[in-house]
């Protein structure tokens, strides 16, 4: 016969479970995505992971794959009729790195991803759980740039967020990676090395505010939003991305911070149990996932500034 102490850590294994449950992974196909697809395929969902790549073979019954194109609305609708019938969880680590174009990067990271939550919203039950991942440190200042947002927030389609992106792509100097020289397209560079385009991190701190006001209406419905802000995590994306730094700058950006990697597993734990029952109290909250790096930066509101 099961102890008292017993049958509560039995509830709380049972909570983290998805026996039964139907859940959206956007930007499944690497990183911190395919990891969380495949921990909650593990935990007993259907999990439908959508990435522009597909991949040929996956080893999970319960995993279906589905292409979507996050820059294209009816792309994003299709994906989301092709899912059906409710959803638990939606679980977006989509996005792109900052080297690509900076117009794709508004689409994919802000209008495609604010379309595919309010897609999925009308299927979503009670009890339901979304969680957005942003950027480690972007959870720290949003809010300074709060007013200057809210007007893409306030569009109110993505044909609308579209134009006003195409409209505004050319002002985004303020939000980039200090002492830099800009194109007209506003790509930055270090040492005449690409490394970014500033509407990368302007995305991170849209979503932010996007969050905050769309759990107000969530709210109602039963359905918890959240962000995770991750900091450097062991990915393709970010290899790649460092290996631009270091021709810029001739610093390692990784070996150099003395931060330790986070591996995409440990991400995954972390979205398990926010989408999990367990995690009913959590809503409206960005949280850091970095070792505390961005907390503990002096004088920077960026962990990769100081490599200007």
């Amino acid at each position: 016969m099961a102890t008292r102490k017993q049958e509560k850590a039995s509830k709380f294994l049972e909570m983290l479970r998805y026996d039964g449950k139907r859940v959206i992974v956007a930007g499944a196909s690497s990183g911190m995505g395919r990891a969380t697809a495949e921990l909650l395929a593990e935990l007993g969902a259907e999990v439908y992971a959508l990435d522009v790549n597909v991949p040929e073979h996956v080893e999970y019954p319960n995993i279906h794959p589905l292409a979507v194109d996050l820059r294209n609305q009816e792309s994003i609708e299709r994906a989301v009729k092709e899912v059906g019938g409710a959803v638990n969880a939606l679980i977006i680590t989509a996005g792109l790195k900052a080297t690509h174009p900076p117009l794709d990067i508004l689409l994919v990271m802000f209008c495609g991803l604010r379309h595919l939550i309010e897609q999925v919203i009308p299927f979503m039950l009670r009890d339901s759980a979304i969680t957005i991942t942003t950027g480690g440190g972007s959870n720290l200042v949003w809010r300074k740039y709060a007013a200057e947002i809210r007007p893409l927030i306030e569009t109110a389609t993505f044909a609308e967020a579209k134009k006003w992106c195409e409209a505004h792509v050319e002002e985004f100097g303020k939000y980039g990676w200090g002492e830099t020289k800009s194109d007209p397209e506003k790509r930055h560079y270090m040492n005449d090395v690409y490394v970014g385009s500033a509407t990368y991190p302007f995305t991170k701190l849209a979503m932010h505010l996007y969050m905050v006001l769309k759990a107000v209406e969530l709210k109602k419905l039963g359905i918890r939003i959240n962000t995770e802000c991750p900091g450097s995590t062991n990915t393709e994306m970010l290899a790649d991305w460092s290996a631009d730094i270091a021709r810029a700058t001739g610093k390692e950006m990784l070996k150099d911070s003395g931060e330790k990697l986070a591996q995409p597993e440990e991400h995954a734990w972390l979205q398990a149990f926010l989408n999990s029952s367990a995690a009913a109290l959590i809503n409206s909250v960005a949280i850091p996932a970095d070792r505390g790096s961005a907390e503990l930066m002096i004088d920077t509101e960026w962990q990769w500034k100081k490599f200007d």
